[in-house]
């Protein structure tokens, strides 16, 4: 998804919406969706596609042609006594405002001169922290952000819930920001984790920017049959920035319980893929190296 200066503005392009509803059209595929996006705008966006959703960094989940349920029985009582906190410093810091959902609070400061800009979001986090000792609520320093939510809640704790259900021919999670870290840990070590971006992670490969996602599961979807159909898809590289190895063979597990192959040979991938974020597809996808990139959240 693009970037903008204020989280509404940020929406799925036409690409985007395009590329999940062709990767969800199949009934034994799962693609969920996880963000830190509110669940009203998640509606909005995505209520026509059969995609499981997570909102609120998993405090919201709706699995697919399902509604919306709590993952916890949280509390927003501690609102009444951080918002003033947010709302003050979004007063100090021009361009800075305050993002409020039903569990968490969120002060974003994109479009805040830098310098300026950093040295608030480090002053707000340590006068939040010294706020919610006994609240049970976590900080989290985001690209240009700090959110402040349960901390029994994250995109990890939300992924168990199909992770625990079913076991999937293959699993793939992609994500770009801090917050990801959750889901990534979260995943079996048989899964094919990816970090959009060039920082440390707990994800197995690494993308360069948030170009090389869409044209990767392009052809993970365009072929059905094991043979690469482009040169344009991104090459999947180690965080250490590591070449993603030819000729490797990796274990998933089928949904019978039987060992299905995974093949990587000549930087082509054969067999099952999971969408954006969590989720599970068949297909294969042609790699190559990408251009490094600055990385963003969405």
């Amino acid at each position: 998804m693009p970037f903008a200066t204020k989280p509404q503005k940020a929406v799925p392009t036409d690409a985007v919406t395009k590329m999940l509803r062709k990767l969800s059209r199949s009934s034994s595929n799962e693609v969920v969706l996880i963000s830190g996006r509110d669940k009203k705008t998640f509606d909005e966006w995505f209520r026509s596609l059969k995609v499981g959703l997570v909102a609120e960094h998993g405090a919201w989940i709706k699995e697919r042609s399902g509604d919306w349920k709590a993952l916890e029985q949280l509390s927003d009582a501690w609102k009444k006594e951080i918002l003033p906190i947010l709302e003050m410093y979004a007063d100090r810091t021009p361009g800075s405002f305050v993002e409020e959902k039903d569990f968490s609070l969120a002060w974003h400061y994109r479009a805040t001169e830098p310098t300026l800009g950093s040295l608030r979001a480090k002053e707000l986090k340590d006068n939040i922290l010294s706020s919610i000792s006994n609240l049970n609520l976590e900080v989290m320093d985001g690209n240009k952000v700090i959110e402040i939510k349960s901390s029994i809640v994250n995109k990890g704790r939300a992924a168990q819930n199909w992770l625990s259900k079913q076991q999937y021919t293959f699993i793939l999670a992609i994500g770009d920001d801090k917050t990801d870290e959750d889901l990534f840990a979260a995943l079996p070590k048989e899964a094919y984790s990816i970090k959009v971006g060039v920082t440390p992670s707990k994800a197995r490969y690494s993308l360069f920017s948030q170009k090389e996602v869409l044209p990767l599961l392009w052809n993970c979807i365009e072929n059905e049959k094991t043979r690469p159909i482009s040169t344009k898809a991104p090459l999947l590289t180690k965080p250490d920035g590591t070449v993603l190895a030819a000729n490797t063979v990796a274990s998933g597990i089928e949904s019978g319980g039987a060992p299905f192959p995974l093949i990587i040979k000549d930087n082509t991938i054969t067999q099952n893929y999971v969408g954006l974020d969590f989720g599970a597809y068949s297909n294969t996808a042609k790699c190559r190296k990408g251009k490094k990139s600055s990385n963003k959240y969405r």
